[in-house]
């Protein structure tokens, strides 16, 4: 009896690597005072899906901007990699809805990214910008920022352990709206500002600011306008304000925290645990407002020592046209208040009634210790402290 063997040759499936592609390969050479710019491009260009662009220690020249594709994967050399970015122009651009797009462990003098229009999946990690102030013009009526732009719509955004510092009159961060946000264990210090999106007539979505630390800003260290669904501030830190002038008009706009969010589309906010310590007084007032606030919020559990006023609250929509149903309480109680020249505040607009203020004061007992490390970039006590908290 014959016995036929068939025999299957089996073929294991190809796996293209991820490579790291080193910028000096295409000719930029760190410390060489040449522009760096195009041959980042080639890099770029050379680049497959899950590549890393990878740039030595040491100072590149850009001299003119580089437009980023997807999938881009760019990182340095943590605290010894800069990008010097020439006046009026940011190093990295991105639009067209592209996205999948992240930088690690870099420096920049200048602008870091302008975003032009819709983009998606952006992560920033370990990135210091100083001097942003130098970049080009993002919309927020500033001279110039480091990240963003004036109709920028971003969904899924992470910047985290990044330090925003030294740019008078610039501002970090802003874009019109945006969906999955993530902006935590950051600094900012001597800015313009911090955080801004201005999203009036649209709606934006699941946006969570922790952990940040504000010193310094002449602004409003964070300014949100628009709806808002799903919104979380909680354990940021603001201190040190800078202000215009000792008259009263030159520093109107100095506020702490602007999170003005309201309309019948907001709902789901949350204002918890965050610290205002603004004593300084050269106009007789000082810091504004500790907290703006709009419709449907919870604002509880924070700390203010210094300020002109704790909180006003806008209920409504710009418009004040909106029916009662579909503007949401809010509830602002609990909050140690001190030193506050025009008192606790209140709310205001056509549905000021469904606002509730109370127990605001000296007396209040927050869940939490007022001596506490300060949060920023790597602050892993400050983490551990918060992390089990909502």
């Amino acid at each position: 009896m014959k016995f036929c063997f068939i025999c299957a040759v089996l073929v294991a499936p190809t796996f293209t690597r991820a490579a790291d592609i080193d910028v000096a390969r295409f000719g930029a050479i760190a410390n060489d005072d040449r522009d760096d710019a195009p041959a980042i491009r080639s890099a770029i260009d050379a680049a497959k899906k899950g590549d890393v662009i990878r740039f030595a220690a040491g100072r590149y020249e850009f001299a003119s901007q580089v437009i980023l594709p997807n999938d881009v994967k760019l990182t340095g050399v943590r605290g010894e990699t800069l990008i010097h970015v020439a006046d009026k122009i940011h190093a990295f651009k991105i639009g067209d809805d592209r996205g999948n797009v992240s930088f690690a462990d870099l420096s920049f003098d200048g602008g870091v990214l302008f975003i032009d229009g819709k983009a998606h999946d952006l992560a920033l990690d370990h990135v210091n910008a100083t001097h942003f102030d130098r970049g080009s013009e993002i919309g927020t009526g500033s001279t110039g920022g480091a990240i963003g732009g004036a109709g920028a719509e971003v969904a899924r955004l992470s910047i985290t352990n990044c330090s925003f510092t030294d740019s008078r009159k610039g501002m970090a961060f802003f874009a019109f709206r945006g969906e999955d946000w993530l902006f935590a264990d950051n600094e900012f210090i001597n800015t313009n500002g911090g955080i801004k999106s201005n999203n009036v007539g649209a709606t934006s979505k699941r946006i969570r600011i922790e952990r940040n630390y504000f010193n310094g800003t002449s602004r409003m260290a964070v300014e949100l306008q628009g709806q808002v669904d799903g919104f979380w501030f909680v354990d940021n830190y603001y201190e040190n304000p800078v202000f215009e002038s000792a008259t009263f008009k030159d520093n109107d706009s100095t506020f702490a925290f602007s999170l003005i969010y309201h309309g019948d589309s907001t709902r789901d906010v949350h204002i918890l645990r965050n610290v205002v310590l603004a004593p300084q007084r050269p106009d007789g007032t000082g810091v504004r407002l500790a907290f703006e606030v709009g419709n449907n919020a919870e604002v509880r559990d924070n700390y203010v020592n210094g300020i002109g006023t704790f909180v006003s609250c806008f209920m409504g929509d710009s418009s004040g046209d909106r029916p009662p149903e579909t503007i949401g309480p809010t509830i602002i109680e609990n909050n140690r208040v001190l030193d506050a020249v025009h008192g606790v505040g209140s709310a205001y607009g056509p549905h000021a009634r469904k606002a509730t203020i109370r127990v605001n004061g000296a007396d209040a007992k927050l869940s939490w210790d007022i001596t506490r490390e300060r949060p920023g970039p790597d602050r892993k006590r400050f983490r551990a402290d918060v992390e089990n908290r909502p």
